[in-house]
């Protein structure tokens, strides 16, 4: 049984969660907002005043995320940590690029056996979703961003899931936050969409929706801190990584450089 953990005091706590009508949801912002995790699961979530008062969040280890925004960590619903030619350590490589940058899930097309049997030896500090065919309707703004040719015809419908792409050799971009700022710059999406198309609306996508994607009671405890005290600061901050600490499954995952496995 893991311990309680406690992140308290961030400055905004986007929680993703959906509006109670069956809606699009809103990002449930809450200000000075804490969360109470137990067992890799979310227990509580909500303003600090409330939180703090509990019995359980005064026996908790605590992580001060004073001045912060704490969300969902970020779900990738197309990347590949393999490659060509995987081994021990480019699937680290691979796999520490993207939690540092604030992945807790990704999802890719079911790799060869050698892959398969490469993750059961050395399992990553990351979800990996494996899946047997393609998801329609996934747009790649790194990609676009570095490729003119893949620019979005005039006109096409607004996207809802917003990947990376990455691959370690072939495209080695894998900023989802960066990837959200192009998803708003170029007009396709607010900043509200664009959060979610790399949170909720990609766990949706992947078939993982009753699991991650929102931080809400019950769900795995999947989070990202970010150095910046609104969500709407993000597309200002274009192509930096914001990320102070990942955790999953409330686990610390990455603090400040330093990954656990």
């Amino acid at each position: 049984m893991n311990a309680a953990l406690l992140i308290r005091g961030a400055r905004q706590l986007v929680t993703m969660r959906a509006a109670p009508d069956g809606r699009t949801p809103d990002l449930g912002l809450v200000a000075d907002g804490t969360l109470l995790i137990c067992d890799g699961r979310i227990e509580q979530v909500g303003p600090s005043r409330r939180i703090l008062n509990l019995t359980e969040a005064r026996r908790a280890q605590e992580i001060e995320a004073t001045g912060c925004l704490v969300m969902p960590g970020f779900v990738d619903a197309e990347a590949d940590v393999f490659g060509e030619s995987p081994t021990r350590v480019s699937l680290r490589r691979a796999v520490e690029r993207l939690i540092e940058h604030g992945t807790t899930t990704i999802s890719c097309l079911l790799p060869g056996t050698r892959a398969c049997k490469l993750v059961e030896r050395h399992p990553p500090p990351l979800t990996i979703h494996f899946r047997g065919r393609a998801i329609p309707g996934l747009e790649y703004p790194l990609r676009r961003y570095l490729d003119r040719s893949l620019e979005p015809e005039e006109g096409s419908r607004p996207w809802r899931v917003v990947a990376s792409g990455f691959h370690p050799q072939r495209s080695p971009a894998c900023n989802l936050q960066t990837a959200a700022s192009l998803a708003v710059v170029n007009g396709k999406m607010t900043i509200e969409a664009a959060l979610r198309a790399i949170t909720s609306e990609a766990a949706a996508a992947i078939g993982l929706a009753a699991e991650i994607g929102s931080l809400e009671p019950g769900k795995y405890a999947d989070l990202v801190v970010l150095d910046v005290s609104d969500y709407r600061e993000i597309p200002g901050h274009f192509g930096v990584n914001l990320v102070r600490a990942v955790i999953r499954r409330g686990q610390m995952i990455y603090e400040r450089g330093e990954f656990a496995w």
